[in-house]
């Protein structure tokens, strides 16, 4: 009887011992990683393909919470139709676009994670505050020597009239350059609003208020051997482009080199028909 005691005993210490192992055995499930592409890439400017976001509304408004909380994202504009897209615009100033869009990937990957969104918001959010505490300790230097300027400058009468001559000659200078830099054109503003491989949507402002601007344009996209067609909108501000694919069969990586080369061409026909010398006649 002894004997059947302590072995039943052994078997209650046991069955503890089993559940404990079988807990720490069985990890919670890491959330699966969100697949995308580079579609487009210039400075300041990037746009990813994302079919999650034709899928999950709640992995939209936890991308677009981040994004929201990233200082040096300047705005975003995300298309849930077909594939699913975003155009992000950011800070090109701060770090290298390859570090930023590698950064931009990163928040892309949080977003899927619902716990992760949280604790990476509060800290982009302590980021930007820092930034503007440095901004205000910055500013008060030059407050000080704003006004140590103005006292410098209180002149007689007589240093003034001299003052006078040579900032004419100054001035006059300052009117050679302004002039030559009139004739550049200035940069055109645009964002992707909607892109898939073989064809794109640009959103140009300029559409709307300048006719000539838009003729140099057609005309740039008619004579261009990559494009195929084209539709401007005046109304909608925006002009659809369809481009030769060639052969994508190969590699994802090179489809979507090939991709980034081709609208990033196409962007600079924007930008081209800014200047009436570019023209087409």
């Amino acid at each position: 009887m002894a004997g059947l005691n302590l072995e039943r005993v052994a078997d209650l210490d046991k069955k503890p011992e089993q559940i404990v192992t079988h807990e720490i055995n069985s990890p919670a499930t890491p959330p699966s990683r969100i697949a995308y592409s580079v579609i487009y890439a210039s400075p300041g400017q990037v746009g990813f393909c994302i079919p999650q976001i034709t899928k999950d509304p709640k992995y939209v408004e936890r991308l677009l919470s981040l994004l929201v909380n990233e200082p040096l994202v300047i705005n975003q504009q995300v298309d849930n139709t077909m594939v699913g897209s975003i155009a992000i615009t950011y800070k090109s100033d701060v770090m290298s676009d390859v570090d930023m869009r590698s950064h931009l990937a990163n928040l892309i990957q949080s977003a899927g994670n619902p716990e992760v969104v949280t604790a990476t918001a509060k800290k982009s959010q302590s980021y930007s505050d820092a930034v503007k505490t440095e901004d205000k300790q910055d500013r008060k230097p030059k407050i000080q020597a704003e006004k140590q300027k103005s006292a410098t400058f209180s002149l007689s009468s007589a240093d003034a009239l001299v003052s006078k001559t040579k900032s004419n000659s100054v001035s006059s200078t300052d009117s050679q350059l302004a002039a030559q830099q009139a004739k550049k054109p200035a940069k055109v503003a645009y964002s992707i609003a909607h892109a898939i491989p073989g064809r794109v949507r640009f959103r140009v402002p300029r559409i709307a208020r300048d006719p000539k601007y838009v003729q140099r344009l057609e005309a740039l996209l008619k004579s261009d051997s990559t494009v195929t067609s084209e539709r401007v909108n005046s109304a909608a501000r925006s002009v659809v482009i369809t481009y030769k694919t060639g052969m994508m069969r190969d590699s994802q990586k090179r489809v979507q080199s090939f991709l980034s080369a081709t609208i990033s061409h196409l962007a600079s026909l924007i930008e081209s028909a800014n200047d009436p010398a570019t023209a087409i006649s």
